[in-house]
């Protein structure tokens, strides 16, 4: 077994308990300009994120000059010792995504998944996504505990930093299962059925046939993670091949549990679920029938409305296009 260093694991919690930073950028004086953010951290790109308004100072001081630097701190506890607080401070390069790409949406579900809260603050057309990729830190774990850590160090303990969401929850990562309905166990495919009919059915109370003979030739997406030791079903949606049921590739029955709700697993489960539907339909645009008081959710991920509100099964739907 590789030994891993004590201030690696401490950089690791760090990194996954707080939550703001303070942004070091440069003016168009010269002059350094520090301000407050708050973080995630994207653990498959190994990069630090932030989501920022593009009036802000520090945005086009990055813009204009991409070498940044962060500080995450411990936070203080009334009336102790604060000089020895844990902290790092992390160099980089600033990276803004491009709204709708692959990209921004990969961004967006990791920064979701730390801060649920801010999915509104996702549709604004003035704020964006900027990735720091990290080029070297230097760590203070107290006194007489420093040290300075190169690019791959950094990035092998950003690659392992799990979001405060799914620790406060005492839940685990995700375990995505992307399958055909020949594939799906028996208590799988009983999982699935039964928290449709608790999403759909009973909680949004729409008496509609849910088992339409379409689930045999669709793909099925679903998402385990454990609570206290237990197998549960956080997530589900179901892909239909393109003439299943639209000329284009069809996302439905999506849904999160109610236990996973609020821990930015709907964000995960869409871009999983449009990754997966366009590598097994390659060359086809998505349709879905949204409901509309998640139009701005589905705009995130680049879907467009094409269609008037109507009712469906009771609760006002629009259709969208990607």
């Amino acid at each position: 077994m590789t030994h891993e260093p004590r201030l690696s694991r401490e950089l690791r919690k760090l990194l996954s308990t707080q939550r703001v930073a303070a942004l070091g950028t440069i003016d168009d004086a010269g002059t350094p300009f520090v301000s407050m953010v708050p973080f995630a951290v994207d653990p498959r790109s190994q990069c630090l994120l932030i989501h920022v308004s593009g009036l802000a100072a520090h945005t086009r001081n990055l813009q204009a000059r991409n070498n940044v630097s962060l500080m995450v701190m411990q936070s203080e506890l009334a009336g102790q010792p604060v000089h020895a607080l844990p902290r790092v401070t992390l160099e980089g390069m600033a990276k803004v995504a491009e709204q709708g790409s692959s990209e921004w949406v990969e961004f967006r579900t990791a920064y979701l998944t730390r801060f649920p809260e801010a999915e509104p603050m996702t549709a604004l057309g003035d704020f964006r996504f900027v990735a720091i990729e990290v080029s070297g830190a230097r760590q203070v774990a107290g006194f007489g505990a420093a040290r300075s850590l190169d690019e791959d160090e950094v990035r092998m303990v950003l690659g392992t930093v799990t979001s405060t969401a799914a620790m406060s929850s005492g839940a685990e990562a995700i375990d995505w299962q992307w399958q055909g309905f020949a594939q799906l166990s028996g208590a799988d495919l009983y999982e699935v059925l039964s928290a449709r009919q608790q999403v759909f059915v009973l909680e949004q109370k729409c008496m509609y046939r849910d088992m339409d003979g379409l689930d045999q030739g669709a793909h099925h997406l679903l998402g385990w993670r454990k609570i206290e030791g237990k197998r549960c079903l956080a997530a589900y949606l179901r892909c239909l091949a393109p003439g299943a049921k639209y000329a284009e590739i069809s996302l439905g029955r999506v849904l999160t549990t109610s236990g996973s709700r609020g821990t930015g697993v709907g964000c995960e489960m869409m871009a999983k679920g449009i990754a997966c539907a366009e590598q097994q339909h390659p060359g086809h645009r998505i349709r879905i029938s949204a409901q509309a008081h998640l139009q701005r959710f589905y705009a995130g991920f680049g879907f467009e409305a094409v269609s008037a509100p109507y009712d469906e099964d009771g609760i006002l739907h629009i259709d969208m296009l990607r």
